[in-house]
């Protein structure tokens, strides 16, 4: 995390000499906690003194306001302080990347059941793989929980391919910006295509024992990997197939994932533009809303082949049928 810089102005009588200490359960201090200063005597009875403290956030995207305590000879002395508008020049982006990572979390909650029909219609063979078909042998064999079968491992996947994708997008944007901070479209979309190959190389292992997990229940009894958890499968997978095993499908994986930032990126900007020369929409959340709706479609649409593939790469392997 970056350091927030917070400064604080000390006022007390003249000639005396405080500590000045911060305290905050949301945020630690980038160096000394506490720190000594004499006020000054340039003034009739009381002076003041400003004091810059170095804070480092512990919860992500928060601000953190400690409070200041100010000491003399030991004992607690009652001291005014304010603090001094500071302005942060450099943007915190692994702040900005933990939020992202969570949030894919968070919604990986209300999409995992429709990634799980997904695969199990990838993975189904001959007739009888509709969706009502498929809703229908999901809740049979385990009810609304079914729905969520394979969650530990969407998790990791996201806290590994999501954390490189964003990690790996946020730097080469500011590598690639112009002195003025602007970052042409074609530069963009390169980065985006980058993370993309990056986070699906970081993301495979975890996205293999996803797609396993999830199509599991489908598979005979005497045919079914029976992981546990998502670490369980990691580990089974390397002792059956070696360490190899945990990168099976990662040519689609990646090919997918780099098509889809990159359409993702371009169809974005593209619908945004035709929304806003319409008369129905501003700039606000119903304009971002719908764009990032019509993109995440078309990027879909284009990266379905190499999904497809990926599943049933991944899904192979030494019990499948």
């Amino acid at each position: 995390y970056e350091e927030t810089p917070f400064v604080v102005r000390v006022q007390a009588l003249c000639g005396k000499r405080l500590r000045v200490s911060l305290v905050s359960s949301q945020c630690m201090v980038a160096g000394a906690a506490t720190q000594q200063v004499t006020i000054a005597q340039d003034a009739e009875s009381m002076g003041s003194c400003e004091l810059r403290f170095g804070l480092v956030p512990l919860v992500v995207g928060f601000v953190p306001v400690p409070e200041i305590i100010c000491h003399e000879g030991g004992l607690d002395d009652q001291c005014e302080w304010t603090r001094v508008p500071t302005q942060v020049t450099s943007s915190p982006s692994l702040c900005v990347v933990q939020n992202k990572r969570f949030a894919a979390c968070a919604a990986n909650f209300f999409t995992h059941p429709l990634d799980l029909l997904k695969v199990r219609q990838q993975t189904m063979k001959g007739t009888g793989n509709g969706l009502v078909h498929v809703v229908r042998g999901v809740f049979a064999e385990g009810g609304m929980l079914g729905f969520y079968n394979g969650m530990s491992a969407a998790v990791l996947r996201q806290m590994t391919y999501s954390m490189a994708r964003f990690a790996t997008y946020e730097e080469l944007k500011k590598r690639m910006s112009r002195e003025d901070g602007s970052l042409p479209f074609y530069r963009m979309a390169a980065a985006g295509i980058v993370a993309g190959a990056v986070g699906g190389i970081c993301g495979t292992p975890a996205d293999i024992v996803l797609v396993r997990l999830q199509n599991d229940g489908s598979l005979p009894l005497a045919q079914r990997r029976n992981y546990k958890h998502a670490i369980d499968g990691l580990v089974q997978i390397t002792r059956s197939e070696g360490p190899r095993g945990l990168f099976k499908g990662a040519v689609p994986n990646v090919s997918r994932a780099m098509l889809m930032t990159g359409a993702q990126l371009c169809s974005y900007d593209a619908f945004k533009d035709l929304l806003l020369s319409t008369p129905y929409f501003t700039n606000g959340l119903a304009l971002h809303f719908s764009a990032s709706l019509l993109s995440g479609f078309v990027a879909t649409t284009i990266t379905s082949p190499f999904d497809v593939v990926k599943t049933r790469v991944m899904n192979a392997g030494p019990t499948s049928p």
